[in-house]
């Protein structure tokens, strides 16, 4: 019996990925199913999925009857281009992320008040958001504020106010000052209305961000999970402040890689890119000699790769 499913999200169509994944998985998990966008095959475990790639939390809504198995305690979601250490099966998984009954896993959560490293672009999506979306009918769909925001300190967060150097990042010169003052007059007007108030910005709702390309749901939050995320995805909200905020609401307890042994490799300047080199493009070589200490590298664009194996 499988207490682990494999559920493979899409952020475009891209059927040729399908054998390649389930080769590179086969043997290590019973039940992979695969979340692709606008799919009209008739590969029974690739299930069409219809959204934006910003917002592929509506995936997980869309497909859950599809890959949803009663057996299952587990349901790890990872992103096709992302690659897991090849020691991780069904059999191990729950013990490399800690997952127990009913806990949820993902790598690791920010709080927008803590970040100090320069701006996030993503945070203006955060701050401007507005739950209550023309066309819906979100009442009783998401818990109300106040209880959100009690489950978001369960966890150990708080929601607290921002500055608005922690929103939008201000030119350094005079150029860039000419380019906004052209582009966006209004956010200058701003700026110096915040300068002067020393305003703070408010989340019309508690949400926290999160790295959303592989993350776990028990099988007693998935329901709870989905709900949300799917209708987070209908709210139009970005996926790395859905799928961290439907898990915070959905979940009792989460797992992040601060209590694993292996962590996350996120391969996005050149110089963590070069760290490949040395495999030649062989899928093979870097599944042999999977780099030690890592839970998974991404991106793995696999169409850049021979499939030697």
């Amino acid at each position: 019996m499988s207490r682990v499913v494999l559920v493979v999200i899409y952020n475009h169509r891209f059927d040729a990925n399908v054998d390649r994944i389930e080769r590179i998985y086969a043997g290590r998990f019973s039940h992979i199913y695969h979340l692709m966008p606008f799919y009209d095959g008739d590969r029974s475990n690739v299930v069409p999925v219809y959204g934006s790639s910003y917002h592929f939390h509506g995936f997980v809504a869309q497909g859950l009857r599809a890959y949803r198995r009663p057996e299952a305690e587990h349901y790890l979601f990872v992103a096709d281009d992302l690659l897991l250490n090849p020691a991780i099966n069904e059999d191990n998984c729950q013990a490399h992320l800690q997952l127990r009954a009913g806990t949820c896993y993902l790598p690791g959560f920010y709080q927008y008040h803590t970040i100090t490293c320069g701006v996030w672009e993503r945070v203006e999506e955060a701050v401007t958001w507005n739950p209550y979306t023309l066309g819906l009918q979100p009442e009783g769909l998401l818990p109300p504020y106040g209880e959100a925001l009690a489950k978001l300190r369960a966890h150990g967060f708080d929601l607290r106010p921002l500055r608005f150097s922690q929103i939008w990042d201000l030119p350094h010169d005079l150029v860039g000052w000419c380019r906004l003052l052209r582009r966006r007059p209004g956010l200058l007007l701003r700026a110096c209305w915040s300068g002067l108030r020393r305003k703070r910005y408010f989340l019309a709702y508690p949400l926290i961000g999160g790295y959303a390309d592989i993350f776990a749901v028990s099988a007693e939050a998935m329901a709870r999970f989905a709900q949300y995320c799917g209708l987070l995805a209908a709210q139009r909200l970005f996926v790395e402040h859905a799928v961290p905020t439907a898990m915070v609401l959905a979940a009792d307890k989460v797992s992040t890689d601060r209590l694993l042994q292996l962590r996350g490799k996120a391969l996005w300047t050149a110089e963590d890119l070069a760290e490949l080199d040395r495999y030649h493009a062989s899928l093979r070589a870097l599944l042999t000699d999977f780099p030690a200490g890592y839970l998974y590298l991404h991106p793995i664009k696999l169409s850049r790769w021979k499939m030697d194996l």
